[in-house]
């Protein structure tokens, strides 16, 4: 694969990851204001969804640095 296309790819996959992150977020907010109702197990899931969802865009952003990315 050329850089371009791996650089492409990486930046498809960080704008998912961080829309999915935004997503969980506000289902976060609406649960702790109340208009969602979640058990406390749903709330420690979405929780971790959030934390493994950052944790995978810090992997992804120390890999591109190492690589000669930005």
């Amino acid at each position: 694969m050329s850089a371009e296309l791996l650089v492409a790819l990486q930046e498809a996959v960080e704008k998912q990851v961080r829309r999915e992150i935004s997503a969980l977020e506000n289902e976060l907010l609406a649960v702790r204001l109340g208009a969602l109702r979640r058990d406390d197990r749903a709330l420690e899931e979405i929780e971790a969804g959030i934390a493994g969802l950052r944790a995978r865009l810090d992997r992804a952003s120390v890999t591109n640095t190492t690589q000669g990315g930005e």
